[in-house]
C-alpha cells in the first residue's frame, strides 16, 4: 500500500505493517500497531555462523535502561553487543498501543544486496561539512594586453562609433572594426560579430509541486505619502431624453440689464468737413511794447486752427508691375522633382518687377503684389488620366498651403488643360517669388503653340504670369496747399522757463520734448562710413536654404554667405550666383544628399564657379557634409574655389 507526507498518511482503521508494504515518505507511511507482547527472556548466544546473503529479521528492541548520574569523566567505550533474534509479529491491533522505550543499537548487520535502482528520487542529505581551503597556487604568466571595449548600448543610425565601440543589434553583439555613422550591423566593412545569438535550450523538467503552507500575514505597512494614480475615467451612457412636457413652464424674472459695452474702435474714414464759417471783420491792430524775451519753454504752445481743406488731387500714385511670358515647351525627366517654371519674355513696360535667372519674378521695391498666371499643359505621347501639381516659393522656401492639383486627361496633343489663379503677398525689397511644376507622367509638358490662321490668331505662352502692387498700400500725390487763413494778434510773452537737459547718453527727441535717453556705448559711436576697428563684435553669417533639393540651384550673391544645398534627392546644377557681388567677397556652400550619392554638375563660364588648386566635387559622398569655399574676382569676373573638404 502507497502512503504519503512527510511521516505518511493516516489511514482509515488498522493499517497492517508488512515487509511488502511501499512508502514514499521520508520515513514511510504512519503504521498503527497492536498491543506489544511481553518481552521473552534473553537466550545464550550461539556460534556465529557463516555470513548470510539474506538479512535477517531484526529484533525486539530490549527496554531502556536507568539514566545513570552524569560522568565528569567518559568512560571507555564497551563492546557492541550480539544481535538478538527477531520475535514473532503480533496480530494486529484496532488499538494503537503505547509506544515502547527504546532500546539499546545493536549490532549492525551484514550488508544487504542492492535494489534496484528506485523511479523515486529520495529526500536529500545533509550538506556535509566545507572542506578546508587548499593552498594558493602560483601565480601564471601574465596575458597579452587585451583591446578596451567600450559598451555602447543598441546601434543607433545616429551615433558616430569608434573602433572596438561595441553594440547590441537584432539579438547579436558586434564589435567596431572601423569608425562609422549610419552603417547598420552586420555590415562587414565596419562590424564584426563579437557574439552571436545562441539556439534556445531545451526545456527543463517541471519541478515537484512542494508543500502549500501560508505563512503569516504581514504587518500592515505605513500610510503611502503618494497618492496612487487615477483610475480611468469612464462616462456611463446617456441617458434617454425625456419626453417633451406638453405644460409651458413659468417665465423666469428678467435679468438686470447688463453693462454698457465698451465703446468702438475710433473711425478709420473722416467724416465728410462741415462748410467754413464765414471770416470775421479783421480787428484793430494795435502794437503793445516789446516785452523781454523769455526763456525757451520747455511746453510746446497749443496748434492753431486748421486751414480748410484743399481741393482733391488728381489720380493716385504709379504702381510697380511685371509682366512675363515663355513662347516655348517646357518638360520634366523626372516624376520625383520639382521644376522651376521658367520665363523667356519680359513686357519692355514692366516697372519695378523683372525676372532673374529665368525663373525668379524679383522685386525692387517692398510692398503688397497679386501674382496671377496662367499655364497650358498637354501631354506628348502615350494617353491616360495623370495629376500635376503647381505651387509658390518665396526666396527658394515654397509657401505654405499654395499648392493646386490638376488633371490632365487624354491622348497626345489631345489633352490640353489650362492652369490659372491668383496669389496676394507681401514682399521686401530684393525678394523673389518662383513657380515650381512636377507630374506624374514625364511625358506631360508646358505646351506653347505657334501663331494659327482661318481665323488669324495670336501664339499660345506655355506661361504667362504678371505681378501688379496692390494699390491701397500706395499713397497717392499730395493735393496743392489751401490758402492761409488770416493771422491773429501776437499774444503777450510769457516768462522765461527753465532750461530742460536730456537724460545722460544718446538723447533721443520726440519731436516736441525730451524722450529717454539711450546708454551710450562704452567705446566711440560706430559709423556706417568712416574707417574703424571694432573689438568684440560679432558678424552673424547670412545663411539660406537652397529652397529645392534636385535641379538647378542658384545662390544669391547678395544675400547669401553660407549656401545650403541639404537633404539632396536628386541630381543639381549650381548655376552662377546671382545679384552684384563686391571683389573679395565670400561664398561658403554647403551640400548633403539624403543618404544616396547625388550628381553634382558646376556652371563654370564667366560669372560662376573657376577652381584654384583645387577640384570640384562631381557626386556628393552619402550621408556626408562637404564645404566649398568661393571668393569673388571682379577682375575676372569669377568665382574662385579655393577649398573643398568632405566630411571623413
Amino acid at each position: 500500500m502507497a502512503t504519503i507526507g512527510l511521516y505518511g498518511d493516516s489511514g482509515n482503521g488498522a493499517l497492517i505493517a508488512e515487509p511488502s508494504a511501499e512508502t514514499t515518505g521520508l520515513y514511510g507511511s504512519q503504521v498503527r500497531f497492536g498491543v506489544t507482547g511481553p518481552t521473552g527472556p534473553t537466550g545464550p548466544t550461539g556460534p556465529t555462523g557463516s555470513a548470510s546473503t539474506v538479512a535477517g529479521p531484526t529484533g525486539a528492541t530490549g527496554p531502556t535502561g536507568a539514566t545513570g548520574a552524569a560522568s565528569t569523566v567518559a568512560g571507555p567505550t564497551g563492546p557492541t553487543g550480539a544481535q538478538g533474534a527477531t520475535g514473532p509479529t503480533g496480530a494486529a491491533s484496532t488499538v494503537a498501543g503505547p509506544t515502547g522505550p527504546t532500546g539499546s543499537v545493536g549490532a549492525q548487520g551484514a550488508t544487504g544486496p542492492t535494489g534496484a535502482a528506485s523511479t523515486v528520487a529520495g529526500p536529500t542529505g545533509p550538506q556535509g561539512n566545507t572542506g578546508a581551503t587548499g593552498p594558493t597556487g602560483p601565480t601564471g604568466a601574465q596575458g597579452t594586453a587585451g583591446s578596451s571595449i567600450v559598451w555602447r548600448g543598441a546601434w543607433s543610425n545616429v551615433t558616430t562609433y569608434s573602433v572596438n565601440d561595441a553594440v547590441s543589434y537584432s539579438g547579436v553583439s558586434y564589435i567596431a572594426i572601423a569608425s562609422n555613422t549610419n552603417q547598420q550591423p552586420p555590415n562587414a566593412m565596419f562590424w564584426a560579430v563579437l557574439a552571436a545569438q545562441g539556439g534556445t535550450g531545451p526545456t527543463g523538467p517541471t519541478g515537484a509541486n512542494g508543500n502549500s503552507i501560508t505563512g503569516p500575514t504581514g504587518p500592515t505597512g505605513a500610510a503611502s505619502t503618494v497618492p496612487g494614480p487615477t483610475g480611468p475615467s469612464v462616462t456611463g451612457p446617456t441617458g434617454p431624453t425625456g419626453a417633451a412636457s406638453t405644460v409651458a413652464g413659468p417665465t423666469g424674472p428678467t435679468g438686470s440689464q447688463g453693462p454698457t459695452g465698451p465703446t468702438g474702435a475710433a473711425s478709420t474714414v473722416a467724416g465728410p468737413t462741415g462748410p467754413t464759417g464765414p471770416t470775421g471783420a479783421q480787428g484793430l491792430s494795435v502794437t503793445g511794447p516789446t516785452g523781454p524775451t523769455g526763456a525757451a519753454s520747455t511746453v510746446a504752445g497749443p496748434t492753431g486752427p486748421t486751414g480748410s481743406q484743399g481741393p482733391t488731387g488728381t489720380g493716385g500714385a504709379l504702381g510697380y508691375w511685371g509682366s512675363f511670358w515663355n513662347t516655348t515647351d517646357q518638360t520634366i525627366t523626372s516624376t520625383t522633382t520639382a521644376y522651376a517654371i521658367q520665363f523667356t519674355n519680359t513686357d519692355a513696360n514692366s516697372n519695378g518687377v523683372s525676372i532673374v535667372s529665368n525663373s525668379r519674378i524679383t522685386f525692387a521695391y517692398e510692398g503688397v503684389y497679386d501674382i496671377q498666371f496662367s499655364a497650358q499643359l498637354d501631354r506628348t505621347s502615350t494617353s491616360g488620366t495623370d495629376v500635376v501639381d503647381i505651387w509658390f516659393a518665396k526666396n527658394g522656401v515654397n509657401i505654405a498651403d499654395s499648392n493646386t492639383k490638376i488633371t490632365v486627361s487624354g491622348g497626345a496633343a489631345e489633352a490640353k488643360t489650362v492652369a490659372a489663379w491668383n496669389y496676394v503677398l507681401q514682399v521686401s525689397a530684393g525678394d523673389y517669388v518662383e513657380l515650381y511644376w512636377n507630374a506624374t507622367d514625364v511625358h506631360i509638358v508646358l505646351k506653347a503653340d505657334a501663331s494659327s490662321s482661318n481665323p488669324t490668331r495670336p501664339a499660345i505662352p506655355s506661361i504667362i504670369a504678371t505681378a501688379t502692387q496692390v494699390m491701397y498700400t500706395q499713397v497717392g500725390p499730395t493735393g496743392p496747399t489751401g490758402p492761409q487763413g488770416i493771422q491773429g494778434l501776437s499774444g503777450p510773452t510769457g516768462p522765461t522757463g527753465s532750461t530742460t537737459y536730456p537724460g545722460a547718453g544718446i538723447a533721443v527727441s520726440t519731436g516736441s520734448a525730451w524722450g529717454s535717453s539711450l546708454t551710450a556705448p562704452s567705446g566711440a559711436i560706430v559709423g556706417t562710413t568712416d574707417t574703424q576697428t571694432l573689438t568684440n563684435k560679432r558678424i552673424n553669417s547670412r545663411v539660406v536654404a537652397a529652397g529645392a533639393t534636385s535641379g538647378t540651384l542658384t545662390p544669391n550673391g547678395d544675400t547669401t554667405d553660407l549656401f545650403n544645398a541639404l537633404g539632396l534627392t536628386g541630381s543639381i546644377v549650381l548655376a552662377a550666383p546671382s545679384g552684384t557681388p563686391v571683389d573679395g567677397q565670400k561664398l561658403i556652400i554647403r551640400l548633403e544628399d539624403n543618404g544616396t550619392g547625388r550628381g553634382i554638375t558646376w556652371t563654370t563660364s564667366s560669372g560662376a564657379y573657376r577652381v584654384i588648386g583645387v577640384t570640384l566635387p562631381t557626386t556628393t559622398v552619402a550621408s556626408k557634409t562637404t564645404y566649398v569655399g568661393c571668393v569673388y574676382n571682379s577682375t575676372d569676373v569669377f568665382w574662385d574655389v579655393v577649398a573643398v573638404t568632405t566630411q571623413a
